[in-house]
């Protein structure tokens, strides 16, 4: 019996670090795991990776400075700019998924980022949150091994969590 209680446990902690790719029945596929999120300082980019079953896919955004581009309640409910803080607002960015299996490239819409280094992505579409952020010569290592392009410019933000990202079918 602790043997069998062992193996399950583990398939657990597997199945939460790797995520998965699961298709609903309403079109939509959803994808969840863990993600890592590189953010350079003053660059107004990210890359990040999310790992979901065993396909690994790539994101990428760019910051959205034109405040005319920005999302509102009319194209994704969740964005209430009565309750973005006015001294904090969010930074909305553009968002690409990169199926590095398929070798293709998916634009989706906006997302916001709040909450400063410790990050949050959402969106009605994509819900990340940071649980770790790594600077300084950790993020640089880490850069090293996801973020190679990155490697070498402004100071980095790597921040590690969780995200859930829904896709409509195409």
């Amino acid at each position: 019996f602790f043997f069998f209680g062992f193996f399950v446990l583990a398939a657990v902690e597997i199945w939460k670090t790797h995520g998965v790719c699961d298709k609903h029945d309403n079109d939509m596929t959803e994808l969840t795991g863990k993600t890592v999120i590189c953010f350079a300082d003053g660059e107004a980019l990210y890359q990040g990776r999310l790992f979901a079953g065993v396909k690994q896919y790539g994101l990428f955004g760019q910051e959205i400075e034109d405040e005319e581009q920005h999302p509102d309640e009319a194209t994704d409910s969740t964005f209430h700019h009565c309750c973005f803080s006015p001294e904090d607002p969010p930074i909305f960015f553009t968002l690409t998924l990169i199926d590095y299996q398929t070798k293709s490239e998916t634009p989706l819409p906006p997302v916001a980022k709040t909450n400063g280094d410790n990050a949050k992505l959402s969106a009605a579409h994509l819900k990340f949150e940071t649980h770790r952020f790594l600077v300084d010569d950790e993020a640089m290592e880490y850069a090293h091994s996801f973020f190679p392009k990155l490697v070498g410019r402004v100071p980095l933000l790597v921040c590690e969590g969780h995200a859930t990202l829904t896709l409509p079918e195409s």
